[in-house]
This record gives structure tokens, sequence and C-alpha cells, in this order.
């Protein structure tokens, strides 16, 4: 049962009344959620797919995971959660958090924080009792085993698509379902860092999955986290997440705790750009001589199968092909994550 359910009947049925104070704020927050209605734009190809690659409707689940992922990396970089919350698992030994919740001593741990701690929404005890659980800032956000997470996500639907040889290119809606101070601290500012610099989908490794991000809300302008959990103490602006490096070399560094970001000037439409940045990265990848070296940073499909952390980058700013930039993304300092 999700969480907000059972205190909505808890509190209905007068079962924790003789617990704590109950006032209306509770009682409205628990209720309190809206849908936020968001426009993607492909500036480069979406691969949502199957493996033969077809023109596949971009899917919910896999835009949700996308998500999640680039706020565990905000995450990690930003200092929010360290390597004591990871652990290893499986013979793969896939690195994940330690994030596992009994509902029994959750709900326990949450009607004594609103019972003690003073707080007049259930969004602030949530947070505060999943936090002294143990449980890491981005499963508090997106779930994990026991919690639903605090952003739910609707099917998508598709505005304008193209046909091409290429995976999905148009564009499409989805309704992220959440309050409104989440929206505000966490869904939005994440929905435009991804348009800046993260990936959607699949298919990173050449490029694919860039996009822009359009919802009413753009005009207030985000490029902070901030006011939500950790990061009221600790705002965490996107220029603390990303350092331009003028090297391209420097892109396979793993020693670092940011993301790196290098711009190159390539002349052509999108197309031509990405093979440009294609062929620079093989280059790149023949430097490194030792076999595992290279394979952690460039990824493989051999063994044990890894992503690669050095990505094409293709930026629109607003959409705008007119201001089109273009380089790397490197995530390598991810390597680093783990007990």
């Amino acid at each position: 049962m999700c969480v907000l359910t059972y205190l909505y009947n808890e509190i209905t049925n007068n079962a924790i009344i003789k617990h704590i104070r109950i006032n209306k704020a509770i009682l409205g927050d628990i209720m309190k959620v809206k849908e936020y209605k968001v426009t993607f734009f492909t500036v480069t190809p979406l691969y949502c797919g199957d493996a033969w690659m077809q023109n596949a409707a971009p899917r919910a689940s896999s835009i949700m995971g996308s998500l999640r992922f680039w706020f565990e990396v905000i995450c990690y970089f930003a200092g929010i959660t360290t390597n004591a919350d990871y652990k290893v698992v499986g013979r793969n030994k896939n690195v994940v958090f330690k994030a596992d919740l009994n509902q029994e001593k959750f709900q326990d741990k949450l009607l004594k924080c609103l019972k003690d701690g003073n707080l007049l929404s259930i969004e602030g005890a949530t947070d505060k009792a999943l936090a002294e659980m143990g449980i890491p800032l981005p499963a508090r956000i997106f779930g994990c085993t026991g919690w639903q997470g605090l952003i739910k996500i609707g099917e998508t639907k598709i505005i304008q698509s193209e046909k091409t040889r290429f995976p999905f290119v148009g564009s499409f809606e989805i309704g992220f379902v959440t309050n409104p101070q989440i929206a505000e601290c966490i869904l939005l500012p994440l929905l435009k860092f991804v348009e800046k610099y993260g990936f959607l989908g699949g298919g990173w490794n050449s490029g694919f999955g860039r996009v822009t991000a359009s919802f009413s809300e753009t005009s207030k302008g985000y490029d902070t986290f901030k006011d939500y959990a950790e990061f009221v103490n600790t705002p965490v602006k996107f220029a603390d997440l990303v350092n331009k490096i003028p090297k391209k070399e420097d892109l396979c560094r793993k020693n670092i705790n940011t993301i790196n970001l290098y711009q190159c000037k390539i002349d052509g439409n999108k197309e031509d750009i990405l093979k440009e940045l294609i062929r620079e990265k093989v280059y790149l990848r023949r430097k490194i001589n030792d076999k595992n070296e290279r394979h952690l940073v460039f990824g493989t499909t051999e063994g044990s199968p890894q992503g690669s952390k050095i990505l094409p980058w293709i930026y629109e700013p607003n959409g705008d092909e007119s201001k089109r930039q273009c380089g790397f993304i490197s995530i390598a300092g991810i390597l680093n994550i783990g007990p």
C-alpha cells in the first residue's frame, strides 16, 4: 500500500489521532499532487525501441529510468550520496543503493516524526523518516524496494513523428505526477539539467537521446537544486556539477568528481556532426592501451557489459538550431562509485 494511502486511511479512521495532533494542512498535503505536462523534442534520435532499431514510441519506463540515472549522478557528484550508500551485488558485481525499506518500521518511524518533529507537511515528515532509515535521496524520490517513490509518470503521447531509418525523431508529451515542492525543487530542475547535459533512452554511446524539455513553468528558469531535503543546506548549481575542459584527452580521466564537458566546432547537419564525433571517439578509444581500462571508459559487450562513459553531445539552447553546440560529455567519474 502507498504510504500516503495508508496515512489517509489512518487519519480518516481516527486511528492515529491519539498519537499525533492532525491538522488540515497534513491531510491536505497527502492529497496535494498535480500533473505536470512536459513536451519533449528530440535533438538527436531517441532510442527506446528494440534490437532492430524500429521507430518505436518512447516508453515511459525508459524515460523514468534515465531521469533516475542522472539524478543519481547529480547526487553523487554533489556529495549528497557517498560510496557508503552503495553495495555490490550479483555475479556481475553491480553497484546499487543500500535501499530496502521495511514498511512496518517505516510507518512507525513516520508516525514518530509526525508526533515529535513539529512538521506541518507530510512531505517533510516522510523525507525525514526515510532519511533516518538510511534511504538515499535518489531512492526516496524515485523509489526502491518497499517504496514507490514520489514522482509518478504517465504514458507517452506522440505529438509528431518523422518516418526515418533512425529510432524515434519528433516530439511527445508525458505527464509527471508529484507534489509542487518536489516538482519545483527536483523534477523541473532535473528536466532542464538533462536538456543541457543528459540523455534519455538508449544509444548514448552514439549520441542518441538528446532532447529539449518544454513545460509551462519554464519561464521561471531552473539552474539549481535547492530547498528540498539535503539541498536545503547544500544547494547545487548546474555549474557546480559540470567542468568545461580544454583538452579532449582529459575526457578519459576517472579521478574526478564532476561531469566533464569538452566542446568543439564541427560544421554540417546533426547527422554529420554525430558521425564526426563518433570518429573522434574511436580515435580517443584507440589511445588507451590497457584493455580493461579501455572497456571501463568506452564500454564493451564482452563479459560483463559496460556502457560508454564518453558520450557525443549536441545541444540546442531552447531548441534553436542556429545556436547549436557540440562536443563530448564524460561521466567517467562514476567509475569511482561503490565500496
